[in-house]
Order: structure tokens, then sequence, then C-alpha cells
């Protein structure tokens, strides 16, 4: 149970965009409601998504609760930051979430600022433009569709601390990742995992799967286990953070060898 929960990481602190030096950043991006069904507004975002150059990658019910559902995107930009350190693959993608409430759909976005600058850390400056281009557009494009502005949650974190961040006093930092296996080689770490989820091994699903430049790829893995899987924890989070499901499984080459990563949870 505790690799599992250790898995949610900087998802449940993650998001906003193209702030100032100083000013503070929310994870989590409320960006409206839609009415429509959750089947329907999730095709619309996945549209809206697609139509702002983004390239849909998976959906998904986060406990099978079908009145949650995520969409998951990536774009090039996101992708190419691991080429330069291999743990910034965990950047290659960004998640909408999508809440029932009533007759209205509530739709929410990790920031993408957030990330970014959490990820690329001192390199951030540097890469903040071409990084940025994706994640505007999608904000920009979620927020046509519904109607509302983009409204921050989730708490706050100043931008120049991000590089730095932790969640608490003498808990791991981002680069403190954990091991989770090591393989001959990347491709033999690849086809294990998706053979692993394929078959459901420890009560997981696939949610995505994202080929990263350096010959790794990012896995979205869905817990399906109802003692300590999404069913159990989302209502202990808040369903109001689903947007920061699924978790994410790195295979990638790290410190000299092909190795299976996860980020540290709370």
């Amino acid at each position: 149970m505790l690799r599992r929960m250790t898995m949610l990481v900087l998802a449940v602190m993650a998001l906003p965009w193209a702030a100032q030096a100083g000013d503070e950043l929310s994870p989590y991006l409320a960006l409206g409601n839609l009415s429509a069904p959750i089947e329907q507004a999730a095709d619309q975002v996945a549209a809206a998504a697609q139509g702002a150059g983004l390239t849909v990658v998976g959906r998904y019910h986060p406990g099978g609760d079908a009145a949650l559902e995520v969409v998951v995107v990536t774009a090039p930009a996101w992708q190419q930051v691991a080429k330069n350190d291999p743990l910034r693959g965990f950047a290659a993608v960004l998640k909408v979430g999508l809440k029932a409430q009533g007759e209205k759909i509530a739709v929410s976005a990790l920031n993408p600022e957030y990330l970014m600058r959490a990820y690329l850390q001192e390199d951030f400056a540097a890469q903040s433009q071409a990084v940025a281009k994706p994640g505007q557009a999608l904000v920009h494009a979620l927020s046509d569709l519904t109607g509302a502005g983009a409204q921050p949650f989730g708490g706050a974190v100043d931008n120049d601390d991000l590089a730095d961040y932790h969640y608490m006093f003498a808990m791991p930092y981002f680069e403190d990742v954990v091991d989770l296996a090591t393989f001959p080689s990347l491709r033999q770490g690849i086809e294990t995992v998706r053979r692993n989820l394929a078959a459901g091994s420890g009560k997981t699903q696939t949610v995505f799967e994202v080929a990263l430049p350096d010959g790794g790829a990012l896995f979205g893995v869905g817990l399906l286990d109802p003692e300590a899987g999404e069913s159990h924890f989302l209502p202990i989070i808040g369903s109001d953070h689903v947007a920061a499901m699924p978790y994410d499984l790195l295979v990638t080459q790290y410190k000299g060898k092909a190795r299976a990563l996860m980020l540290h949870g709370l």
C-alpha cells in the first residue's frame, strides 16, 4: 500500500501560468462548468485540447467512479524536456479533471506553470517560452469552452520556491525518486511494465503511455485496489483534486541503469 500511495507526489500539490517573480502559484486551476453528461463533457474537453494543438493520450474514470473522469494530454515541447534530464519525463503530460456536480460538470486541470517550474527547476527560465505555449493554449481553449476564466485553487507556493519544492520539512524533494525496478534495457523495462499493466498486476490498469525522446516512456497507472487504490484515497484527498490522477510511472535511463521510477507521495 505504501508503494502505491507514494505515487501521489506532485500530483496532489500541482499548478497556474505566466506569473512574475515573487508571485504565488497554485497547483490546480478551476476552469468552469459544462452542461452535459460527463462522457459528452469529456468529449468536448478532448476536442478542445486537440483543437489547441495537444494530443489526447488517455481517458478514464478514477476509482471506477462514473461521476469522475480524467482526460490526459501531451505536447512535443513537454516530451522534449526529458532530453537533458531523464527525471523530467514526468513533465510529459497534463491532466484535466471532470467532476459531476448535479446537472453541471466542473472542469479543472493541473496548473501548467506550477508543474513546469517544479520539474524544470533552475532551467525553467531558459525553457519557459517553449513549454508555456501548450499549457497556455490548453487553458485558453478550456476557458473558451466553458465561458469561464481560470481560478487557481489548492493552496499556493511562491513561484521562486518551486525549484526546491518539497511538501514539508524533512520530506523528499522532486529528485528523490522511488526506484521500483531495474532492467537490462529500456526496451525490456517498457515491455515489462506494459505486460504487467495489461495483466492487471497489483490491481492496476494502463491509462496512457507516452514515448520519450530518450527511449523511455511515461505510463499513467490507474489503481483499482478497493483498499489502497483511488476509490479509497480520492475521498480522503478530495475529488476536487481529480486532475491529479492517474499516478505516473517513468521508465528511463537513470544513474547508469534502465529503471522504473515514481515520485514520492505525501
